[in-house]
């Protein structure tokens, strides 16, 4: 009912607009328009050749070819016109108004659906679906060997296997978006989110993402499901009922226009300020089944509503979250290593004495089983950093009881206290004596001795 409405509405259309165009058939014609003249030309029941603007119907004359002409998809090279088939194989050239096949090849029927283009004057398909698989190879046409080629592209794996895409061919980019592929249970998903670039200068493939199929009212991504797409100038045209938009690949924009025209056509080509579109009649009760309509540009193409950038970089959410967690990772080993960094960062001084937890580390390594006599001449040295210390200063720390004990008991105390304290730095450390205990006698006084411990290998730090 609604398809009927449509129908209705074009023809509406089409009358109200003086100088359209209409031409009716019974059979799906082939309709493309020709490079050097730019003239839409129309082949009815594969027997008549019909050009558009001039109104010449003549007999179609051809050397033969494969499949039905309604299959052919056009391309331009070299103000020459030439017809492949969306399969993919027979190659045919528009020539003096005739059909001259000029491949080597056979009816492949392995890419049905690909997106195609035209780069240095060679034709490319890529994807489409054949033989039960969904594609995401690159064949290209030998004008030489007359025969098809595959063609390597470097991380092809990028690329996901696509039939029935929109795409477009910009500078050096080919450009694929929407259609869609295969799961892994093998069930068709539309490609709503991800836009694949070929740079054709390395044959690098890259991923972009889109809401163009998302943001606003859902629309279809797979064209013969009624979303129509025509080149125009710089860029690309996209149809669909109320919908009209203009993407431009080189600035990476799209702009919304307004319309009112619906055209739910089977193919649109622009040509010389008109859009010619072929519409098949769902009203059976209508005698001719398929028309070819015109409407200028101008009638389409209204005032821009809105803009927005068409694609984006994929940002790969995963790695931002993997690099956080390692970084989070690293700052939480580098707290609890930190003795062991700030000794790389200095390894000549190999002792650390952390003043506030009470602990030694060597070389970055606590040293276990310190006794509190050992802590007790650690807090001193902390006292006076890497300085002399008079052995005296020692006594007070060692004294039981000042009252009744003599001074003898005292010293005898001290050393043994002291010998045990540098004993375990040795065992520890493996230094001799000599390398951890310089003595002197005072300057001033040469009664007082005075010890230094760890000349020059300790480092206290007031954490």
């Amino acid at each position: 009912m609604i398809k009927n409405q449509y129908w209705h509405i074009l023809l509406l259309l089409t009358s109200f607009f003086s100088f359209s165009q209409e031409f009716n058939f019974k059979e799906h014609p082939l309709v493309f328009k020709e490079t050097k003249t730019s003239e839409i030309i129309i082949i009815d029941n594969e027997e008549t050749l019909i050009k558009v603007s001039k109104n010449v119907k003549i007999p179609l004359k051809h050397n033969g070819f494969l499949g039905k002409l309604k299959d052919y998809n056009s391309f331009s090279i070299k103000n020459q016109t030439y017809l492949v088939h969306r399969g993919c194989g027979p190659v045919l050239e528009f020539r003096n108004d005739s059909l001259v096949r000029i491949d080597n090849s056979f009816l492949h029927l392995n890419q049905l659906g690909a997106s195609n283009f035209v780069h240095k004057n060679e034709i490319y398909f890529f994807g489409g679906y054949g033989l039960f698989t969904f594609k995401n190879i690159l064949t290209k046409f030998d004008f030489i060997t007359k025969e098809w080629l595959l063609i390597k592209t470097k991380n092809n794996k990028l690329v996901e296997p696509l039939t029935d895409c929109f795409f477009y061919k910009s500078g050096f980019f080919f450009y694929v978006f929407g259609g869609y592929t295969q799961n892994e249970d093998e069930e068709n998903v539309f490609n709503k989110n991800k836009v694949f670039r070929l740079d054709l200068r390395t044959l690098t493939w890259e991923k972009f993402r889109t809401d163009f199929f998302n943001i606003g009212t859902n629309r279809s991504t797979v064209p013969k499901m009624g979303t129509n797409f025509f080149e125009y100038k710089e860029d690309l045209i996209i149809k669909e009922d109320k919908q009209l938009f203009k993407i431009n690949f080189s600035k990476n924009q799209v702009t919304l226009c307004r319309t009112e025209v619906v055209i739910p056509s089977i193919n649109m080509i622009y040509s010389k300020n008109n859009v010619y579109s072929l519409l098949e009649n769902f009203n059976h009760s209508y005698k001719q089944n398929f028309t070819i309509s015109s409407l200028p540009i101008n009638d389409i193409l209204k005032t821009p509503i809105s803009e927005a950038p068409f694609y984006y970089e994929e940002r790969p959410y995963y790695l931002y979250g993997s690099m956080l967690f390692f970084v989070l990772l690293i700052c939480v080993l580098g707290y609890k290593k930190r003795r062991f960094i700030s000794y790389y960062l200095n390894p000549t001084i190999p002792f650390q004495y952390w003043q506030e937890t009470e602990l030694l580390y060597f070389k970055g390594k606590k040293v276990k089983h310190l006794s509190e006599d050992d802590i007790k001449i650690l807090n001193k040295m902390a006292l006076h950093p890497n300085q002399f210390i008079s052995l005296n200063e020692f006594n007070e720390m060692f004294t039981i009881d000042y009252e009744n004990e003599n001074y003898s008991a005292i010293v005898k105390r001290r050393e043994k206290k002291l010998e045990t304290f540098l004993q375990m730095i040795a065992n520890v450390s493996s230094y001799d004596f000599q390398d951890l205990l310089h003595e002197r006698k005072n300057e001033v006084d040469k009664r007082i001795k005075e010890v230094l411990f760890l000349p020059k290998k300790i480092k206290f730090v007031k954490k």
